[in-house]
């Protein structure tokens, strides 16, 4: 790995024990820390350049010896076109028409004919079995377990690609699949979709017949799998929204485009809470969290796929609650984790500031007015997904252990810890632990704000110093004020 002198990835390298290459990425940025080109050292160097519009969407894609790819969108995110082909939408931001095919969809919003096949969805709206047009004939039938984990897929009447498979699962990752005549099992790394090995029985005899190792460039997309003599077996490149190359062999590999399942017999990434199209750039069904993300309900990454991940349509937010009475008044805001994942919270959520803090967000974002309700405000914790579990296991241990203790399990203290324990850099929550948290100009975000209750402030102060932020207080026009400089970086006081 190289990097640049903003910690930014600018060279990713897989290679064999005598420093031959297998596998080679490099990169450059723009100041928004977009990627502006890769260059693939493993396949003649050929690169790739990427150009955004003026809110950082990619509108073209190039890459050597191919014809270029484009993209006008319009301000939801929307393709309006793709290589001058025009699209329609209406108001709902559904297709009615893709590159001149009729779309459909049903009154919950996901798609249910695209001109290929017809779609159909069981009662929590997973998509559960795709029929061809052509002949109506059941292409997939897909089943889900109690934790809306797809752990069977049955495919038939598509010749070569008939299967039937059972997938076990340890959290939300697969572990092992089932079919008639083989097992696949799967060891995966600290990020949720991070594959390392690919053991294979072939004919289910119980003994590993094949092991082989995924490599996966600086998106996070499977480059590469190689064997135990470090010979490539497998090798492939993606357009901008995840279309693969034409492989002459796949090694039995399901796993692709930003490490996430493909389904070959509908060409749909499977990822967890919904279906990615590659095709449309876009998810076939609505966000369940509505508009956490924005207004465009079937929005991938915000149109950057080549700087963006969202390994399930979901996260963890970070979200704060302004306080309305109590001494706990005085400290401003409380602050939870919500794992929209399943909809759980963790923190100091309470209306009031003293009781115990909240576990299944009945007082906090999605059940509350709004959004996040009249008092809350909510933003991401980056680079979160894959870690909801760590993080909300984590939060569980401290900041729900009772009666709000500052030293021991304080709201802002327990989640900065969590996010440290994780390896993720702590956003604060919204206007930080005194400030508004509809706020979001620098200031605010610097957590500044009057303290009339200055003396409670002033000791409550001393119990935080050292724990996790310095807190400065001085007097100014006859009253009291107070902001805190973040763990990370320099402690000096800001200029005033």
């Amino acid at each position: 790995m190289g990097y640049d002198g903003l910690k930014r990835v600018v060279l990713h390298r897989h290679l064999r024990q005598d420093n031959s290459l297998i596998a080679g990425f490099a990169h450059d940025y723009d100041r928004a820390d977009n990627k502006l080109f890769e260059i693939k050292q493993h396949d003649n160097n050929r690169k790739e350049d990427y150009t955004y519009d003026s809110i950082y969407r990619l509108g073209r894609f190039s890459r050597q010896d191919e014809p270029e790819d484009t993209w006008a969108l319009d301000g939801v995110g929307t393709w309006a076109s793709r290589k001058g082909e025009p699209n329609q939408t209406n108001n709902l931001n559904e297709y009615t028409s893709f590159a001149g095919v009729p779309q459909l969809h049903d009154d919950n919003g996901s798609l249910i004919d695209d001109g290929t096949n017809r779609y159909q969805y069981d009662f929590a709206n997973r998509l559960r079995k795709i029929n061809r047009k052509s002949d109506n004939a059941v292409i997939a039938v897909y089943r889900y377990d109690a934790h809306n984990r797809r752990n069977e897929r049955i495919v038939t009447n598509t010749t070569s690609l008939d299967e039937r498979v059972r997938y076990l699962y340890d959290g939300w990752q697969e572990f092992e699949e089932q079919r008639a005549n083989s097992t696949q099992q799967y060891v995966y790394g600290i990020w949720i979709d991070e594959p390392l090995t690919l053991d294979k029985d072939a004919n289910n005899d119980g003994s590993i017949d094949q092991t082989l190792f995924y490599q996966q460039d600086g998106k996070t997309y499977v480059a590469a799998l190689t064997n135990r003599t470090d010979g490539v077996v497998d090798q492939v490149t993606y357009d901008a929204y995840g279309q693969p190359s034409p492989r002459e062999g796949s090694a039995g590999n399901p796993y692709l485009f930003t490490g996430r399942r493909f389904d070959p017999e509908t060409g749909f990434y499977y990822y967890r809470a919904r279906y990615y199209d590659l095709v449309h750039g876009r998810f076939i069904q609505r966000d369940s969290l509505r508009y956490v993300d924005g207004i465009n309900l079937y929005e991938y990454v915000r149109g950057n796929p080549v700087n963006a991940l969202d390994p399930s349509g979901l996260k963890i937010l970070i979200c704060n609650r302004k306080v309305t009475g109590g001494p706990a008044a005085a400290v401003g805001n409380h602050a939870y984790f919500w794992n929209t994942k399943d909809n759980s919270c963790c923190g100091m959520s309470s209306s009031s500031g003293s009781g115990t803090p909240t576990t299944d967000c009945k007082e906090a974002g999605p059940a509350r007015e709004g959004n996040y309700g009249p008092f809350d405000a909510c933003h991401e914790v980056a680079d979160s997904e894959g870690k909801e579990d760590a993080l909300m296991r984590c939060c569980n241990k401290t900041a729900n252990s009772g009666i709000w203790i500052p030293w021991l399990n304080d709201c802002h203290v327990a989640l900065e810890d969590c996010c440290i324990a994780s390896k993720l850099k702590f956003p604060g929550a919204p206007g930080g632990r005194l400030g508004d948290p509809k706020c979001e100009d620098p200031e605010c975000k610097q957590s500044l704000c009057k303290i009339l209750w200055s003396e409670w402030i002033e000791r409550l102060s001393m119990a935080w110093k050292g724990r996790t932020s310095v807190v400065w207080m001085f007097y100014r026009e006859g009253l009291f004020y107070m902001y805190q400089v973040p763990r990370y970086g320099d402690k000096t006081p800001i200029d005033m």
